[in-house]
């Protein structure tokens, strides 16, 4: 049995290659059976082999940037759900990298930095121009919020460092 992050990203992967109005009642249908019977990875492995690629895109306003309609959201790296080990969330990134998903998602809120570390060591052997990362600034602990101009530039060193 896997964990549920490892689980949840799994079923990502596999189902954000089918085409996106399909992908939303598939992915629902199936979250519901794995509540219900525990699903192993091999059966998710199987689903995703019988999926054709077809990752949709969109225009990143005027950027030229072409991100994924499907994002994956950094947060459980930071175990903000409960502990996963580091070898599966690297798997989990990887995972979504192969689907095709292009666009992470993170916050230095998430793991107090852990997630942003975390992702930095998923992509690290990846070409920097396959993939976008969004973070976020002005929270910095469960009642820490500052969003000076000083803390923002701290704040966005730091996640570039990471």
């Amino acid at each position: 049995i896997v964990s549920a992050a490892a689980y949840t990203w799994r079923l990502v992967s596999a189902f954000s290659t089918l085409p996106l109005e399909r992908a939303t009642s598939a992915l629902s249908r199936y979250s519901t059976a794995a509540q219900r019977h525990r699903f192993s990875g091999s059966v998710v492995s199987v689903m995703a082999q019988n999926c054709k690629p077809s990752m949709q895109y969109r225009e990143f306003g005027s950027t030229g940037m072409r991100v994924s309609v499907l994002g994956f959201g950094g947060s459980p790296l930071g175990d903000v759900f409960g502990e996963t080990p580091l070898e599966e969330k690297i798997r989990a990134v990887h995972a979504a990298v192969d689907a095709g998903i292009n666009y992470f998602d993170t916050s230095p809120f998430y793991g107090l930095g852990k997630a942003e570390e975390v992702l930095g060591k998923a992509l690290a052997g990846i070409p920097r121009d396959q993939y976008y990362i969004g973070t976020k600034v002005g929270r910095y602990g469960e009642h820490e919020f500052d969003f000076s101009a000083g803390r923002v530039r701290m704040s966005i060193n730091t996640s570039l460092e990471r």
